[in-house]
């Protein structure tokens, strides 16, 4: 089967991120799932292609029997008009929307547009190799749909595949060196997912499509992948991962093999600060690995705030992680969050 997914383009809201453009990993994580079964497989990237939802439909093969929407939040508006046009130019396509938004709404989505035929909630692979083989909605795992008799359905989850099962993302359905990532390597830096979910339980984050199992690729599996990126020409990896040092003593063996493969790239990365996953040799390996950035989410300056948000990380924590970093001469970039629930101008 033909098959197109999109990744759809979302506002700016008066700030221009052009500079920081990634390959939409999702979309290619699945692209590169269903080409092992033979399946033709393209992606639109619109958040690269800058195009509105009515341009991007344009750019879908005629030839093509099922569509895949992605995206956050952000894109969602977007993402409804993207189903809409494709619905009025392919009136017998199917249409499904995936990824985080679709995950965390579920059945509230149908409320935004009716043009879709599914919502897939969880990863999108196992789903969406249903759908291209020409399985019935009621058929396949993971989707929420409408039926004509019973209204809106919700099949049983797709089962889960490991981590390592799946094949890298398919880079070459993207001209891959056209995003400009923020790093030190324009258009020679790309990025890279090894882990899927999060344990924690964060109020802000919604956890929608791995939920709070988390789950890692084998460390030697992880330096296949950055040995193929380095022979494609990048020089620089973001580990786009939400925490890299869930398990503290796996990173410290990724570090290690990263160390023993001398592949000669630079790598930024995210980190919880809490001293029980990052012991000082942690951070001294991600240093002597080529580690040049490490985020970290501090959230808000104020214990109490933090507290109320279930981030489970003090002051201290903070501190000493960032004094670390400095020390072992990685650079330290913080996210925090403004307008968290309780907080004030003082």
């Amino acid at each position: 089967m033909n098959v197109c997914l999109i990744n759809p383009f979302g506002p700016k809201y008066r700030f221009d991120d052009s500079n920081d453009q990634l390959p939409p990993l999702g979309l290619l994580f699945i692209g590169a799932y269903l080409e092992t079964d033979g399946h033709q497989v393209c992606v639109l990237d619109g958040e690269l292609l800058k195009e509105t939802a009515e341009q991007l439909v344009r750019r879908i093969p005629k030839e093509t029997s099922l569509v895949g929407i992605g995206g956050t939040s952000f894109q969602c508006s977007q993402a409804y008009k993207i189903a809409e046009a494709a619905r009025q130019r392919f009136p017998d396509i199917r249409i499904i929307y995936g990824g985080v938004h679709a995950s965390a709404l579920k059945a509230e989505v149908f409320d935004g547009t009716s043009a879709i035929d599914g919502i897939v909630c969880g990863g999108g692979e196992v789903p969406m190799m249903a759908l291209a083989g020409g399985a019935a909605l009621e058929n396949v795992p993971g989707l929420i749909w409408r039926s004509p008799n019973a209204g809106v359905v919700a099949n049983a989850p797709a089962a889960a595949l490991s981590i390592d099962e799946i094949p890298f993302p398919a880079r070459h359905l993207v001209p891959i060196f056209h995003y400009q990532g923020v790093g030190k390597n324009p258009y020679q830096q790309t990025s890279v997912m090894i882990t899927q979910g999060c344990p924690f339980r964060c109020s802000f984050c919604s956890n929608a499509v791995w939920g709070r199992q988390w789950a890692k690729r084998t460390p030697e599996k992880i330096v296949e992948e950055l040995t193929l990126l380095k022979e494609m020409g990048f020089r620089e990896i973001f580990f786009q991962d939400d925490t890299l040092n869930v398990d503290p003593d796996w990173a410290v063996d990724l570090f290690n093999l990263i160390i023993q493969a001398d592949l000669g790239l630079e790598y930024k990365l995210c980190f919880r600060v809490n001293e029980n996953m990052l012991p000082e040799r942690l951070i001294k390996l991600a240093a002597q690995a080529g580690v040049w950035e490490i985020f970290f989410g501090v959230e808000s300056g104020n214990d109490e705030i933090r507290t109320r948000c279930n981030k489970g990380i003090t002051r201290q924590d903070v501190i000493r992680a960032i004094s670390l970093t400095k020390k072992y001469g990685i650079k330290a970039t913080c996210a925090f969050i403004v307008g968290l629930p309780g907080e004030s101008r003082d």
